[in-house]
C-alpha cells in the first residue's frame, strides 16, 4: 500500500516566545541546494535554528515570532533561489503539483537539448573537416545554452549575491568559457585542427544536455520519494 508523506506545516510553541515551524520547499534539486536553504535560514533575523531534510523537500525553523515570522524566511530563501510553501490549505499538494510542473519542464527542455546535440555530435565524430560544420555548431550550441540552459545562470547570479555557489554555479561558470574558446578557435583557426574548434562546442553542448538530464532524473526521484517514503519527522 502505498504511503504519501503529510508536508502539513507543523507549529511548536518552544519556549517563551520562540516557534518551531515546518515548511515544504520547492526547487532544490541537491544537497548543495539544501544547504543553501538551511544557511539562509540561519542567518535570517530571530532565527534561533534550522534545518533542511532534502529526501522529503522540507525545512524547519525555530525563531523568535515577535521579530519574524512565515513570509519574513520565505523572503530570505527566495533571495537565494529557492521557496518555502506557506499561507495555503494543503500544502504537500500544492508542493507536488510544483514538482510536477517542474519535471514536465526539464523533461521539455532536456529532449529539446538533446534534438540540437545530436546534430553538433555527428558533425564532430564524422564530419570533422567539414568548415560549414563549425558554424553549425555554433548556432545549435547558443539556444541550449542561453535559452534551454537560462535557469543555470539566473539561479547561479541568486547564489553569487549571497557568497554562496552550487552546481548551477559550476555549469554557468565552465560553459561559457567552452563556449568563447569554440568562437575563437573557429574564426582564428579555420583549417587547422578541426577538432580544437569541435572539441569545447561538443564538450559544452553535453555537459548542459548531462546537467538537465541530471535534474529531469532528480525530479523524477522526488515524485517518487513523495509516495514511497514512510513520514519522517525533523
Amino acid at each position: 500500500m502505498e504511503t504519501v508523506i503529510n508536508l502539513q506545516p507543523r507549529q511548536h510553541k518552544i519556549k517563551g516566545k520562540n516557534q518551531r515551524q515546518s515548511f515544504p520547499v520547492s526547487g532544490m534539486t541537491c544537497a548543495a541546494c539544501a544547504v543553501s536553504v538551511e544557511s539562509m535560514l540561519k542567518s535570517a533575523k530571530g532565527v534561533k535554528d534550522a534545518g533542511v531534510n532534502f529526501a522529503t523537500q522540507t525545512a524547519w525553523a525555530e525563531f523568535d515570532e515577535q521579530v519574524t515570522g512565515a513570509a519574513a524566511l520565505r523572503n530570505a530563501v527566495q533571495s537565494v533561489g529557492y521557496d518555502l510553501i506557506i499561507d495555503v490549505e494543503n500544502p504537500s499538494e500544492v508542493q507536488a503539483e510544483m514538482q510536477q510542473k517542474h519535471y514536465r519542464d526539464v523533461k521539455n527542455r532536456t529532449i529539446w537539448s538533446a534534438i540540437l546535440t545530436l546534430p553538433v555530435f555527428i558533425i564532430g565524430m564524422f564530419f570533422m573537416e567539414w568548415i560549414p560544420g563549425q558554424w553549425i555548431s555554433m548556432v545549435l550550441t547558443v539556444p541550449v545554452l542561453f535559452w534551454f540552459g537560462r535557469n543555470f545562470f539566473v539561479n547561479a547570479w541568486k547564489q553569487a549575491r549571497h557568497g554562496k555557489a552550487n552546481m548551477d554555479t559550476l555549469v554557468a561558470l565552465s560553459t561559457p568559457v567552452l563556449l568563447l574558446f569554440s568562437l575563437y578557435s573557429t574564426r582564428s583557426f579555420p583549417t587547422f585542427g578541426t577538432a580544437v574548434a569541435y572539441t569545447p562546442m561538443y564538450i559544452t553542448r553535453q555537459q548542459w544536455s548531462s546537467s538537465l538530464s541530471y535534474r529531469w532524473v532528480n525530479s523524477w526521484k522526488k515524485k517518487r520519494n513523495q509516495i514511497l517514503l514512510p513520514p519522517l519527522k525533523n
